[in-house]
């Protein structure tokens, strides 16, 4: 069983078709999720799933926003629990890579949508890829003094950015980090040319109440 779960309610891009940007939340950004709660929560779901449980520390949240994510993932290893974690990587991360995988964070996905910032910035808006390739540099070293695989680059794959799926996947290649290109699922909305779709740019378009996930 695979539990999801956000550990802060804030997110630093404004992805197209994510529902953190198409919504509007009542709740404060940045509400950070207490050590203290996560504990409580795991020891429940370790209890009753007590056979192949994995926590995801994230949903429609960015978790590394998160001033304390390095010690949540040590509360959910703590059960013995796989844990994952899945960001844009288009932030300063300081100390937080390091933390962790010291703290045995199991998988670390990276969301992509393309090489060049001009392709990058369609899908994933208002990110920095040229952050991203640094900070993805910075996980292969890490990894590389501990023997790990931890870390996916998951390339979002629309017509427009095929060729840039190719120059991806041989960066990946030379830093040692997996690369997996997932098929999109909005090619059906629009016609797939990165440029602003008219059936999501309508906020209204799901009426005038905000997603209960959030």
């Amino acid at each position: 069983m695979i539990f999801y779960i956000d550990v802060i309610n804030a997110c630093n891009s404004h992805c197209r078709y994510c529902y953190r940007s198409i919504f509007r939340t009542k709740r404060r950004e940045y509400d950070q999720m207490a050590p203290k709660l996560l504990d409580c929560i795991i020891m429940k779901a370790s209890r009753e799933n007590p056979n192949g449980l994995t926590v995801g520390l994230y949903n429609w949240s960015e978790p590394f926003l998160h001033d304390q994510i390095g010690i949540l993932v040590g509360v959910v290893k703590r059960y013995g629990v796989r844990c994952v974690l899945s960001s844009n990587f288009s932030l300063n991360l300081d100390d937080k890579l390091q933390s962790v995988f010291e703290n045995g964070l199991d998988e670390l996905i990276v969301s992509v949508s393309g090489f060049t910032q001009k392709t990058y910035g369609k899908y994933h808006a208002g990110g920095n890829i040229e952050l991203v390739k640094r900070n993805l540099r910075l996980a292969a070293e890490i990894e590389q003094r501990d023997g790990t695989h931890r870390t996916v680059v998951h390339f979002i794959d629309f017509e427009y950015n095929h060729a840039e799926k190719v120059v991806f996947k041989s960066f990946c290649e030379e830093l040692n980090v997996n690369f997996l290109s997932k098929k999109n699922t909005y090619n059906h909305l629009h016609n797939d040319t990165g440029e602003v779709s008219a059936y999501f740019d309508k906020r209204d378009h799901y009426g005038n109440h905000s997603c209960s996930l959030l």
